[in-house]
């Protein structure tokens, strides 16, 4: 890209961000809470690019994206033009990346660009891990209808990905219109896996020499949790270590977010897989704020 002026979507803005808008750049407009990095600011000055600052839009609009062709969801948006409904595409490259797919959608969302959106992908967890790491973006993966209504009423998100493909007409029509109906979310609600998520280092890899049927293929994982003193020292993990589902290639010393219990195993509803701890996220970067 070098067009002399151009509007930035996302919410922070990095020296490599600005890299890529080319050497022509002459005025860059961000909305009014968009955080520059230091070293954005001073290539900015450097160049003696004109800096505009806008309030930020406030769009009512639902967006869509996907990272392949799903005949049913082209067919789901006409049908609900011809009902009146707005339905605003993602104008993104076919065959983009999960994360990448995440990533952008969620960028769209918190500057404003869209209310919120809707995505179908063949790996929504990672479309959503890369989505929630952005400020303002409450992002859920799904699988079904029930995973979607749940997380429409414990979380109200403003990004949803749905697995695909495998969803009917009517399922992708139904998540849709849930969105749509999207109050937000919940005053004072709390995300319902936040109190059973826990913090992990990984020490290694697991290999079983007998499996149960429904996991034969999966790959295991060493995890030691953490407690909230350890991580805020930075240090080890400190807890009894147990053995946790992985489908996210996680290596060895990274840090990860995992479920327990009737949570690990509800990523694989209806198959009721015998998981008693699921790997949901990587962790870049993690801060531990005070009690307010």
């Amino acid at each position: 890209m070098s067009n002399a002026v151009h509007e930035w979507p996302g919410t922070v803005l990095a020296l490599n961000d600005l890299q890529r808008l080319g050497p022509n750049l002459r005025e860059l407009i961000v909305a009014d809470k968009v955080v520059l990095t230091p070293c954005a600011r001073e290539e900015i000055k450097r160049l003696g690019v004109s800096l505009v600052r806008r309030e930020a839009r406030k769009e009512t609009s639902i967006g869509y994206g996907s990272d392949g062709l799903y005949p049913q969801v082209s067919t789901v948006v006409l049908a609900l033009g011809r009902e009146g409904f707005t339905l605003k595409a993602l104008q993104m490259q076919q065959g983009i990346g999960s994360m990448l797919l995440g990533k952008t959608a969620g960028e769209m969302v918190a500057s404003g660009v869209m209310k919120s959106a809707v995505l179908f992908c063949r790996e929504p967890e990672a479309a959503a891990c890369a989505a929630n790491k952005l400020v303002g973006i409450r992002a859920a993966a799904v699988n079904n209808m029930m995973q979607a209504k749940r997380a429409s009423a414990t979380l109200g998100p403003n990004l949803m990905v749905v697995e695909m493909p495998g969803q009917t007409y009517f399922e992708i029509r139904q998540v849709i219109l849930l969105m749509m109906n999207n109050k937000g979310c919940p005053q004072g609600a709390r995300p319902y896996w936040r109190d059973s998520m826990r913090v992990a280092e990984v020490i290694g890899s697991l290999t079983l020499s007998r499996v149960h049927p429904l996991l034969v293929g999966s790959r295991w994982i060493i995890g030691v949790p953490y407690s909230l003193e350890a991580l805020r020292a930075d240090g080890k993990g400190d807890g009894e270590d147990l053995v946790i589902f992985d489908n996210l290639g996680a290596g060895l010393g990274s840090k990860i977010g995992f479920s327990e219990g009737g949570e690990a195993a509800a990523p694989f509803h209806p198959i009721k897989k015998p998981v008693d701890a699921y790997a949901a996220l990587l962790i870049d970067q993690l801060e531990i704020l005070p009690k307010s």
